[in-house]
């Protein structure tokens, strides 16, 4: 029996193979005796030269145990590669800021620009870009948005008391 590690296959497909090859072709041999011959053919079959020089340096005594030890050396050596590419930072959007602490956010800048716009008014003086909008109720609108914030402020504080 002569099995070598395809490409795409991992270290437990082939050891599973292996296995399953190994009850076919010894089935007359103590199980002792399949259990070396099927580690054996298991340290052969191996694909990289590292690993597999690995599992033959270390006192191994069943397949078991060589595919645990060559999922850990392959994991070792896969953390360890000096060709892998650094990992670069991600830049996330903030998180920590709720649905309500975004929306509180916009209020308050709405509002702030609503008061600019009655001030600028009540001076006298005719609002940029405020056109007959606001003559027509949006500021009493706005005071309404303006409750509606303390509500949600109120409410926040006493979800983060408790």
């Amino acid at each position: 029996m002569s099995r070598q590690q395809k490409v795409s296959e991992t270290l437990q497909e082939l050891a599973t193979d292996i296995e399953r090859l190994s009850h076919l072709a010894f089935s007359d041999c103590p199980t002792e005796v399949r259990e070396v011959l099927a580690l054996q053919h298991f340290i052969d079959g191996v694909r990289d030269p590292e690993i597999q020089k690995a599992l033959r340096m270390a006192d191994l005594k069943d397949l078991k145990g060589a595919l645990v030890f060559a999922m850990k050396f392959e994991a070792a050596q896969q953390a360890t590669r000096k060709d892998r590419h650094p990992i670069r930072a991600v830049n996330e959007p903030d998180t920590s800021n709720s649905g309500v602490e975004r929306l509180e956010r916009q209020m308050r800048n709405f509002l702030n620009r609503v008061e600019s716009l009655m001030s600028q008014k009540a001076d006298g003086r005719r609002p940029l870009n405020a056109g007959p909008a606001v003559e027509k109720g949006i500021c009493r609108e706005a005071a309404g948005h303006a409750k509606a914030l303390k509500l949600i402020s109120a409410f926040q504080k006493e979800v983060s008391e408790n």
